[in-house]
């Protein structure tokens, strides 16, 4: 049986039928949850291995794993999600990781485009878009049954990421 957050209180179940998933108020989310104290992007789901993650996207009324308010937390069959105050419970058997190398190496900074070296800015009217459907749409065509992981990372220093951000190479 594949995967599900069923409701424990008056709200729909979530069917788990994608690697990651983004839950919000927000009409362009994976998963609309309709309520005032669910922020407009409040959590994001991947499936790892046996189990599943969730990570609070800063929301004001936050997520709560088995009763503990958590920025993310790991859910196995049985365990219960709190999204604001809607409460789940994770069913069935998560998906098992797969993950996509290239062969030759590359990886998805080396072909971003560059003009006089920092990388080009995405187009900002993707900043309304939940993160799945952005990275969906640069990746083009990929089967659901892959998984998709975003890593963002602080560079080494601050005066590195300030010169880069104003363009300055010296």
């Amino acid at each position: 049986m594949p995967a599900r957050l069923v409701a424990l209180d008056d709200a729909t179940d979530i069917p788990l039928v994608r690697a990651m998933m983004v839950v919000g108020r927000h009409p362009l989310c994976d998963v609309r949850l309709d309520s005032l104290r669910i922020s407009r992007h409040h959590c994001c789901m991947t499936q790892d291995k046996d189990e599943l993650i969730v990570r609070d996207l800063g929301s004001t009324n936050g997520i709560r794993i088995n009763g503990e308010r958590v920025d993310r937390g790991r859910l196995r069959s049985g365990d219960e999600l709190s999204i604001a105050h809607i409460r789940y419970r994770l069913e069935g058997e998560v998906a098992q990781e797969q993950t996509i190398s290239d062969p030759h190496g590359s990886s998805f900074h080396e072909s971003t485009p560059r003009v006089n070296g920092p990388a080009v800015l995405p187009d900002l009217a993707l900043m309304d878009k939940p993160l799945a459907d952005v990275v969906r749409g640069a990746l083009g065509v990929l089967p659901e049954k892959y998984r998709i992981q975003v890593i963002v990372q602080p560079m080494k220093n601050d005066a590195d990421s300030d010169s880069a951000l104003n363009g300055d190479h010296s």
